[in-house]
């Protein structure tokens, strides 16, 4: 592929799959990233619980329900971004939400009472 293909969006389907480059792939790529994926949902769903609950209770508190609302959307973005082949991301997700989905749960767990 010569750099002026690349300068633009693509002529046709050929020119397309002409710039597609090989990634890398295996089963445990694909466990890893699926994991991350799960995780990241496990938290949007969350701080959609959050957001619920707080969004119910009698005094809502509405610079909790922006931030809730915006960590949600960050991490929706996230999951839509995350890609399979960028396996440092992946392990930084699954370490990331690994932590952070036990927090929210007891952030959830102590609002419920």
């Amino acid at each position: 592929m010569h750099e002026d293909a690349a300068a633009g969006p693509p002529a046709n389907a050929h020119d397309l799959l002409s710039r597609l480059q090989p990634r890398p792939w295996d089963s445990a790529a694909s466990v890893a990233f699926e994991a991350a994926q799960e995780a990241i949902g496990h938290a949007i769903g969350c701080y959609s619980s959050l957001l619920d609950v707080e969004e119910r209770s009698a005094d809502p508190r509405s610079d909790q329900i922006r931030a809730w609302s915006a960590a949600r959307q960050a991490s929706a973005e996230e999951r839509k971004s995350l890609r399979a082949y960028d396996q440092l991301a992946v392990a930084r997700a699954r370490e990331r939400y690994a932590e952070l989905v036990p927090q929210l749960e007891a952030e959830l767990r102590e609002l419920r009472r």
